[in-house]
């Protein structure tokens, strides 16, 4: 489920997009399961047939309009996950408050702070505390053109990387550190 987050994200955030994740049941109790199941909770199609599910956006192809809803709530329990739903939050309809990720200051980096800083720089706000970050989506006809430090943290590439799909002008200035996790992430992404 860790690494699927991040082509279901690729998913919900790129219009027309049709992406189906094979042996991931809807039923897992990995714990990033939560935040795909979040994905789907702010508008992103995510239909589950047996082993495999399906993700999908709702925009159609040149539909500008956000791509999900924004959410409020606590990603405690999918503190990986958490870094690819802040960075969708960037496109967003709406504001969105995560909470319960005291644990994001201490991971490979200090995750909290590095997204925020990735997000101030595509042009969304950004607000954090000790367990929580709000994010406002990047206004509506901003040209994103940012190159992102992912503070050697594979999580943080991969989440921008994404968020790139949809916003294009995203580039992530160490992209190697993926190797941690996802080592053909770039070959991956590229097709």
């Amino acid at each position: 489920a860790s690494s699927a987050l991040y082509w279901a994200a690729a998913a919900a955030l790129v219009p027309c997009s049709d992406i189906v994740l094979h042996g991931l049941p809807a039923a897992s109790r990995q714990p990033d399961m939560a935040a795909i199941r979040a994905l789907a909770g702010q508008g992103a199609g995510m239909v589950a047939s047996g082993d495999d599910l399906r993700a999908t956006c709702r925009r159609a192809a040149g539909d500008a309009a956000p791509p999900l809803d924004g959410m409020v709530g606590s990603l405690e329990h999918c503190p990986d996950g958490a870094l690819m739903l802040i960075a969708a939050a960037a496109t967003a309809a709406r504001p969105s408050r995560c909470t319960g990720l005291a644990t994001l200051r201490v991971k490979e980096s200090d995750r909290l702070a590095a997204m925020a800083e990735g997000l101030r720089r595509v042009g969304a706000g950004a607000r954090i505390g000790d367990s929580w970050i709000e994010v406002d989506p990047i206004p509506a006809g901003h040209r994103v053109d940012a190159t992102i430090d992912p503070h050697g943290d594979h999580r943080v590439a991969m989440s921008f990387a994404v968020l790139g799909l949809r916003t294009g002008g995203v580039l992530v200035a160490t992209p190697g550190c993926v190797s941690k996790s996802y080592q053909a992430f770039w070959e991956a992404i590229e097709r």
